[in-house]
């Protein structure tokens, strides 16, 4: 049913209220390309930096007007929300002849000025977007909120965010919680930090999983400084009357000018224990009145110690859900290539999938077989890894001669990938079920030296997206 205000719109313009009332979702090609992206805002937001919440902001947009095959939109992410006696604006979609469409987000509410949370804002982005692309997409010669229009938002949203099982309390949620939760749930964080970094060693809690994601050992690190910083402030507001309360960070800047990636992460989690400890005694030894004392903040506005220790706790499920997701993200990467190879596959003939770009380089077939036969071999090395007390040697193949002498122009490419289906979920499975230890265990390789099983996701992850991109080219034409 339409919404009311349709019966006051013209005849034309119900006819395109009704064509965008009838379409209830927008595609994307492969949402998992934009997932890196999409971790780059959450981590943007976290830092609470207006500049760097405005860059993953524009790598966001860009990847997904490229990937839309859209023309480009301007995104400016701007600081409080204006507000009126009609509520508060979130975001704001203009067009004018001859400008680049122009998208205007708020990144703080306008009364508490407290940064959004990750969903609020990209729902926002989205909805934004959701107008440009009535226009650019669609084609329709003006954009209304249809059913429509909300189910397309929608459809975005659970393409570029899928759903995690509990979703973690906002500041506000936290806030209404009685003191001792909160405690309670301070007390956790070293811990779970504990679990998440378990079992994986110095260089692998250093990789970034993305160019503009933090590695976990940068989260850790960021966790240690940030105790420091609340640390601090509890201080101040406990010496002294309304202390002013100096804007820290922002965290990029942290992690850069600290060099967060060269520290023992090890020992950044002991010093952040300690100085939570540190923290939780202050907090547990206060009077009930003391928890409303607080200080200015240039940007929040006066803070009560009651509001920054919900503030912490929100912190915290951030980070840890960060972390997590960080340490998890070559294995979530490895989930994703059965799919990204049977689209790129699709539709396409046996003859072109045959077609080597240059008369040597692999043709699109190969590469779907290769990467169906290498995962056995992944398999096979992992088996003998878990089963052996000490490191087996592993010996390379040759992998032009293994394609020639089991005539991979021959097999059928949907075959070829079933199998490799099949294969790469036996591997996700071992690799799943492994504790914390066993990821150190490994093998000598004839080429690369000692590699570790935490090693060889990473050169899984690489070496899938290697061959992505060179059966993308066969198929182009291009060497």
């Amino acid at each position: 049913m339409p919404f009311s205000y349709y019966a006051r719109l013209s005849r034309s313009q119900q006819a395109i209220y009704r064509k965008s009332d009838e379409i209830v979702e927008v595609r994307l090609p492969q949402p998992a390309a934009l997932h890196p992206a999409v971790e780059s805002l959450t981590t943007a937001l976290a830092s609470e930096d207006r500049v760097t919440v405005q860059r993953a902001t524009d790598r966001l947009i860009r990847s997904l007007t490229d990937a839309l095959g859209v023309p480009a939109v301007k995104v400016q992410v701007l600081a409080a929300r204006p507000h009126a006696k009609w509520g508060e604006l979130h975001g704001l979609y203009t067009v004018e002849r001859g400008k680049i469409p122009t998208i205007q987000l708020w990144m703080r509410t306008a009364k508490q000025r407290r940064v959004v949370a990750f969903r609020t804002y990209l729902r926002t982005l989205l909805h934004e977007v959701g107008h440009h692309l009535d226009y650019a997409l669609l084609h329709l010669r003006d954009s209304y909120h249809t059913e429509g229009f909300y189910k397309r938002e929608s459809s975005l949203f659970k393409q570029l965010v899928p759903e995690r099982r509990t979703p973690w309390p906002t500041v506000d949620a936290w806030f209404r919680r009685s003191p001792d939760e909160r405690l309670a749930r301070l007390a956790q964080t070293p811990d779970q930090v504990r679990t998440a970094v378990a079992g994986r060693d110095e260089a692998a809690l250093g990789r970034r999983p993305a160019p503009e994601a933090w590695a976990p050992t940068e989260i850790v690190c960021y966790l240690r400084d940030a105790e420091e910083m609340f640390g601090r402030r509890f201080a101040d507001i406990l010496a002294m009357d309304e202390p002013a309360l100096p804007e820290a960070g922002p965290a990029e800047r942290w992690a850069s000018e600290r060099q967060y990636r060269r520290h023992d992460p090890a020992l950044a989690l002991a010093h952040f224990r300690r100085r939570r400890g540190e923290t939780l005694e202050t907090l547990i030894a206060l009077a009930p009145e003391a928890w409303q004392r607080g200080g200015e903040h240039p940007k929040r506005g006066r803070l009560t110690i009651d509001l920054l220790v919900a503030l912490m706790a929100w912190h915290d499920d951030n980070h840890v859900e960060q972390l997590t997701r960080a340490t998890a993200q070559r294995l979530e990467r490895l989930t994703r290539t059965a799919e990204q190879l049977a689209a790129a596959i699709e539709g396409q003939s046996d003859a072109a999938l045959s077609r080597r770009p240059d008369g040597k380089n692999w043709a699109a077939k190969e590469v779907v077989c290769h990467l169906r036969d290498t995962e056995e071999s992944f398999g096979a090395r992992f088996a003998q890894i878990l089963a052996m007390d000490t490191d087996p040697r592993m010996i390379g193949a040759d992998a032009d001669r293994v394609a020639e002498e089991r005539q991979y122009l021959r097999n059928d490419a949907g075959e070829a990938l079933g199998a490799f289906r099949k294969r790469r979920e036996e591997t996700l499975a071992t690799l799943r079920s492994l504790g914390g230890e066993q990821w150190k265990k490994g093998g000598i390789h004839a080429t690369r030296g000692r590699m570790t099983l935490d090693d060889f996701l990473t050169l899984m992850a690489w070496h899938d997206d290697n061959h992505l991109d060179q059966l993308r080219r066969a198929l182009e034409g291009k060497a």
